[in-house]
């Protein structure tokens, strides 16, 4: 920290030294990399590379056949809301004109054609940066990684072949820089050279699917929106501005472009995402997007005079175009031309259309492509421009010295680096080289200190004249040459020590030794030590093998929301290298091991696993699992004696035979629902095609749109206000609006008090759900202001993938019945609940009914003292997992009233529609049938209690079993606050 700013006397890095690795930091970028081996970033790319020419050489000759019908569709059609910029454009805007218009309006477009052109280059000649990455020596001087860039800018004409559905193309393109040539499975991030922000306003001229485009500040992609902008970009060719340019004037960095999965802050991303970038640009003024107009073809637009000339123009540019593509020799405006008359289906580009021999091609092409997998991707680095840091006077960065060239520090000669690289390559080289013997022997030095709690040197972090000196140096260098001589292997090493007299002596005081090497500097015993805290964590997870899968190194650790079990064992804060960590014995460990739900949750886990073990036959059988499993050595005499006198026959099986009853009674159910809608299907069907009539001859009869006047309305458009009333909501926690939509991520909003006493109501959303695994989330609640008492639309609080209506301790909770919901996960879902004042509820999705209407009570929610509630279940700020929801809200709607069947379904369709009922089946049914219905709704009214009571047994049950209940898993949790188990002796 010292060298950043000044040197230091004690330090023997210089303050040159910060900023030669400095330099190599930033000549480096951050990056998602393709790990994956040569031959899979390369599978099939010359069979695809070869179908390709095959597929350009057989598309050019088919089309060239369909020229005359092309055209023909083309003259034909309406063109309605061409862009400007096409080059059909200019076709419907000047079919129709007489001789005298079309001349004028033919040198108006070129005038206005000319003028954007003289325009941007005089918005070029004023740039602070401009790059054309359509020009080779532009593309050469940027830097990319990823196997969907080469080395050569994409020819205009550069075609994407469909790697599925009907059309053959996904487009034809002008020359650029492009990430899919072969597939859009390909990873991909293009990065520019530095440059320094100065101007108005900066952008980049690109087009692409799922992909992102920023302009990265001080070398670190942020990417929070706000100041730090990452606007996605659009599938067709478009100026993206890059927000708060101004704000950075004067601040380093630089543009970079990735497909969704390369995105260094996102988790994942799309398999298939794509890019093409053509120009980037910063100053003052705006670029503007010119196209390929009809003007920009080749060909002399002189001899246009009239519609059939006109038509003798778009004539030979399509064939000039069909011939350069061909051939591989056209411009720009040609291949959009192609790619207008391709994508609008002017030209043959349904797989279907094509002759037979095409469609091999094509289906051998999407059959290899197939074969290309996602690639394996890890957090990374890539080269960017190199860079020699200025030295910052006081580490002041607004005060830059003279730059300091990359190298290795000063006290081991301090060799300069290449200046076509980030040096990172000889920074290795220097650090294992047989010149330096410091690396091996801390290396080996900290696997020392890890296996037997203190190295042999104990500052495990300074080998300085600060630092300790070795307690056996011979040992030391001994321990490093072996290392060096064979192959830098510390699975070798660390068998070496633990195989040791040293490891395997044992950890009592020998008694001559008593008094005369109290710190055991000279390593006469192993001294015990307690495990380090993921160690601790890793050895109760694997005992209970409950989460044996997550390591604690892997657990996501955020700086100001450390995990507490971590916390209390001495895990260090992720800010800053921890050699040595302090070890501490307070209070806090016992408490955790003893009262903390981790603990808990492993005990019980793993109880529930030895009891339920068929092999095992008798408790002592069991107990001596429990030993094995935990200390890898069997129960002695005494422990099993201990073990089975508290035992005394206390465990009960009850909890399995409720588990299998309610598992039973689930099947059952499920059975009696699913007859139930066999039995009313055939007069359900024919009741809906009554239904489907008579709305459609509604429709036909003109019926204007219905406004269902909610008594508030939410539609985040920009913000959380209430459209029509004033019930304005407040963010909590981690929820935005963004696009249209309120996303959410564990937060949401509260709104302002009611305005009037509601008894009857309604609450309508419409949700799309981030995932199908969360549970009890809360869509829309509407709660009582001290946020105990509510009603709302809650998501698999009981069963999964189903909504219910939410309330307080379910005292007004039942299920619908209303099955499953495989789609909120993949679009938006509009649910409903209607709250009448008699007790009932009806549940709704996507304006028809959701199950069957329960009635389980109301409550009144007084003016001032109730508010709505979106993204938690209910409360007065963000719960965590099992209450909050995390998706995306895309509107919501309160009614002061209980709305009718029709008036739900007029909520999703906006006209006030027919629905079928269960009315309208009561009545619709034969006796008989009714009779049958009943029966089934009598079995499953019954066996709905059944399972109602019996849940509440299991609920009582477990909370006597976690109270400690389960003398089975008093003794698993014993077991793990064991010192033997967490220490090692």
């Amino acid at each position: 920290g010292c060298a950043r700013c000044h040197d230091h006397k004690f330090d023997p890095i210089s303050q040159k030294d910060y900023y030669k690795f400095y330099g190599m930091v930033v000549s480096s970028r951050p990056a998602i990399v393709n790990v994956d081996s040569p031959e899979l970033r390369d599978l099939h790319r010359e069979e695809l590379l070869d179908l390709k020419g095959r597929i350009r050489s057989a598309l050019g000759s088919h089309w060239m056949k369909q020229v005359d019908s092309a055209l023909g569709r083309l003259w034909n059609d309406k063109l309605d809301k061409i862009p400007d910029t096409d080059p059909l454009a200019g076709w419907a805007k000047l079919r129709d004109s007489n001789p005298e218009e079309l001349v004028r309006e033919l040198e108006a477009m070129s005038k206005r054609y000319e003028e954007g052109m003289a325009h941007n280059e005089q918005v070029k000649s004023k740039a602070t940066f401009y790059a054309d990455l359509r020009e080779q020596a532009g593309y050469d001087r940027w830097f990319r990684s990823g196997n969907g860039l080469g080395d050569k800018v994409s020819p205009a004409g550069s075609f994407v072949v469909a790697s599925e559905g009907a059309r053959a193309l996904r487009g034809i393109y002008p020359a650029g820089v492009y990430s899919h040539m072969l597939s859009d499975k390909h990873s991909a991030t293009l990065s520019s050279v530095f440059h320094r922000a100065r101007g108005g306003r900066n952008s980049i001229r690109a087009m692409g699917e799922g992909s992102i485009a920023r302009f990265t500040l001080r070398s670190y992609p942020l990417s929070h929106g706000g100041l730090h902008p990452t606007p996605g970009l659009r599938p067709q060719v478009s100026w993206i501005n890059l927000n708060k340019y101004k704000y950075w004037n004067g601040e380093k960095g630089y543009y970079h472009i990735n497909t969704s999965s390369d995105s260094t802050f996102r988790n994942g991303g799309n398999e298939r995402s794509w890019f093409g970038v053509f120009e980037v640009y910063a100053g003052d003024e705006a670029m503007r997007e010119l196209g390929a107009p009809m003007v920009a073809l080749p060909g002399d637009l002189s001899s246009i005079r009239d519609r059939k000339s006109l038509e003798g123009f778009y004539r030979r540019s399509l064939m000039d175009a069909l011939t350069g593509w061909s051939n591989l020799k056209m411009n720009d405006s040609q291949a959009l031309l192609l790619d207008s008359m391709v994508s609008r289906g002017f030209l043959p580009s349904e797989v279907a259309e094509l002759p037979e021999s095409l469609k091999i091609l094509l289906e051998k092409y999407r059959s290899l492509e197939a074969e290309i997998r996602n690639p394996a991707r890890v957090p990374g680095v890539m080269d960017g421009e190199p860079w020699d840091q200025p030295l910052l006077d006081r580490g002041d960065y607004k005060k830059e010295g003279d730059p300091v060239e990359r190298g290795f520090l000063e006290v081991f000669g301090g060799r300069t680096y290449t200046k076509n690289g980030s040096g990172r390559l000889e920074l290795a080289e220097d650090i294992v080289g047989k010149d330096n013997t410091l690396t091996t022997r801390v290396i080996v030095n900290r696997l020392w200190h890890h296996i037997f709690g203190r190295g042999l040197v104990a500052s495990a972090d300074n080998f300085g004249r600060l630092g300790s000196e070795p307690s056996h140096p011979e040992l030391l260098d001994s321990l490093a040459l072996d290392f060096r001589e064979n192959g830098w292997s510390m699975k070798r090493t660390v068998r070496q020590m633990v195989m040791s007299r040293v490891f395997r002596s044992a950890s009592r005081v020998p008694v001559a030794n008593r008094g005369k090497d109290d710190a055991n500097l000279q390593l006469a015993y192993y001294t015990p030590r307690r495990l380090d805290a993921e160690a601790v964590l890793d050895t109760i997870r694997f005992v209970a093998a409950n989460e044996a899968g997550q390591r604690a190194v892997y657990t996501n650790q955020k700086r100001n929301g450390l995990n507490r079990f971590l916390t209390a064992f001495n895990y260090p804060i992720p800010t800053s290298t921890v050699g040595v960590r302090n070890v501490t014995n307070v209070p806090a460990q016992a408490l955790m091991l003893m009262n903390g739900e981790t603990t808990k949750r492993a005990a019980r886990q793993w109880s529930d696993r030895v009891k339920g073990d068929p092999d095992l036959k008798s408790d002592r059988e069991r107990i001596q699992r429990f030993f094995m499993q935990a200390y890898a050595r069997p129960a002695s005499e005494e422990e099993i004696t201990a073990c089975l006198d508290y035992l005394s026959g206390k465990v009960s099986d009850k909890l399995p035979k409720l588990e299998r009853e309610q598992a039973l009674l689930r099947e059952k159910l499920a059975a009696l629902r699913r007859g139930r809608q066999e039995e009313i299907a055939p007069v359900r069907s024919r009741l809906q095609a009554e239904v489907d009539a008579r709305n459609e001859a509604q429709k036909d009869l003109g019926e204007v749109q219905v406004d269902l006047k909610p008594f508030a309305r939410w539609d985040f458009e920009g913000d959380i206000k209430d459209s029509v009333g004033a019930m304005h909501g407040e963010i909590k926690g981690a929820a935005r609006v963004i696009d249209g939509s309120m996303f959410l991520r564990g937060g949401g909003v509260w709104t302002r008090p009611i305005s009037k006493d509601l008894r009857e109501f309604t609450l309508e959303v419409q949700v799309q759900l981030d995932n199908e695994n969360q549970t009890g989330g809360g869509a829309m609640s509407l709660q009582r202001s001290d946020g105990k008492v509510f009603d709302g639309i809650v998501y698999a609080e009981v069963s999964p993938r189903t909504w219910l209506t939410g309330s307080d301790k379910h005292s007004r909770t039942a299920p619908f019945g209303g099955g499953e919901d495989m789609e909120a996960d993949k679009r938006p879902v509009r649910l409903m609940m209607v709250y009448k004042a008699d007790g009932t509820t009806i549940a709704y999705r996507d304006g028809k009914p959701y199950g069957k209407p329960i009635n389980k009570g109301r409550v009144e929610y007084k003016k001032g003292k109730a508010q709505v509630v979106f993204g938690t279940r209910h409360g007065l700020s963000p719960g965590g997992p099992g209450r909050s929801l995390t998706g995306r809200i895309f509107e919501a709607r309160l009614y002061d009233r209980a709305l009718t069947p029709q008036e739900a379904a007029a909520a999703s369709s906006g006209t006030l529609l027919e629905v079928v009922t269960e009315g309208l089946l009561a009545e619709a049914m034969a006796p008989a049938r009714k009779k049958a219905v009943a029966r089934f709704d009598g079995e499953i009214s019954l066996l709905e209690q059944q399972l109602a009571t019996v849940g509440e047994e299991i609920e009582i049950t477990r909370e006597a079993l976690n109270a400690g209940g389960d003398p089975y898993f008093k003794i698993a949790h014993a077991i793990l606050n064991s010192k033997e188990l967490i220490y090692v002796y």
